[in-house]
């Protein structure tokens, strides 16, 4: 995985995601100005350390258990914090729970339709930054 592109287009499209579909949850609707922009990218840069954590492990069981917790405790806990302070509506961590949900069930559709259609295996295993950005422009 190419750092520099999930710092700078990967990341920011799923964070700006998670931002949209907590605002489908909630109805509200944030209003994005260059300040809010800024911070998107800073929400995005924790938003991918934390998803780099469980890479620790690549291989292991621990890998599996510690990419779950990451996915469904420390990234709707670090999105329930930064929309909160970011933002000026609130969410509360089962909102944020529910979008990471939604999030990973389209994360894993994605990539099947891609593997039927086009016959490559991107679902446990993307070392393709065309199908990354692709499938992360079809989830926003």
């Amino acid at each position: 995985m190419n750092i520099l592109l999930s710092l700078l287009i990967y990341n920011p499209i799923e964070a700006y995601t998670m931002i949209l579909l907590c605002d489908v949850i909630t109805g509200n609707k944030t209003v994005f100005n260059q300040c809010l922009i800024l911070k998107l990218f800073v929400f995005s840069s924790f938003n991918l350390v934390v998803e780099e954590l469980p890479y620790i492990w690549y291989g292991e069981w621990a890998y599996v258990i510690f990419n779950a917790i990451a996915a469904y405790v420390m990234l709707p806990i670090v999105l329930k914090y930064f929309y909160n302070l970011f933002c000026k509506n609130r969410i509360t961590i089962e909102q944020s729970i529910i979008t990471m949900f939604i999030i990973s069930i389209f994360a894993m559709i994605i990539p099947i339709i891609f593997d039927s259609v086009f016959k490559t295996s991107t679902l446990f295993y993307n070392n393709n930054s065309l199908h990354e950005f692709i499938i992360n422009f079809i989830i926003l």
